[in-house]
């Protein structure tokens, strides 16, 4: 099988999720060591050993997280279905027959806009499913293997417009 890597700028845009998340966890981390040292003194050296480990794990997922996730993350779109694989550790595959498609929206937020990436999320009955860092184009070539199959006549509104 022929499968498609997502477009390399998505590295950029987890690791920059990655660099928000990490620093927001960090800086909780050290707004409540200052009202840890007003009541728990003699805990103080190990909240400090504490959130040096906290820092060291926040730098290796931002190092090498996004690596990882893309070098596992893919997809292909066939005649009847769309597949894609993800995962670092555990890795999963997902078959969507187009059949069981119900909804399909597009997203943008704005660090993936910066980047000229996207997400398509993908809604059957009972579950969703999110493909993230693909182009404009990407998305619409999904989108009208989607259509073509089904035989929609409604398109999807998309913020590109």
């Amino acid at each position: 099988m022929n499968y498609k890597k997502l477009n390399k700028n998505i590295k950029k845009v987890w690791l920059i999720y990655s660099l928000i998340y990490s620093l927001i966890l960090l800086s909780s981390l050290i707004f409540i060591k200052t009202y840890i040292y007003k009541y728990f003194k003699n805990y103080y050296s190990y909240y400090n050993f504490f959130i040096f480990i906290i820092f060291i794990i926040c730098i290796l997922i931002i190092l090498i997280l996004p690596s990882f996730k893309y070098l596992r993350y893919r997809y292909l779109i066939k005649q009847n279905k769309l597949e894609f694989v993800k995962g670092i550790l555990f890795i999963k595959t997902v078959i969507i027959p187009f059949k069981k498609i119900q909804y399909v929206l597009i997203k943008k937020d704005p660090i993936n806009n910066i980047f000229g990436l996207a997400s398509i999320k993908i809604f059957t009955i009972n579950k969703h499913y999110l493909i993230q860092g693909l182009t404009k184009n990407e998305i619409e070539k999904i989108y009208k293997y989607i259509e073509c199959s089904l035989n929609l006549k409604e398109r999807v509104d998309t913020e590109f417009e």
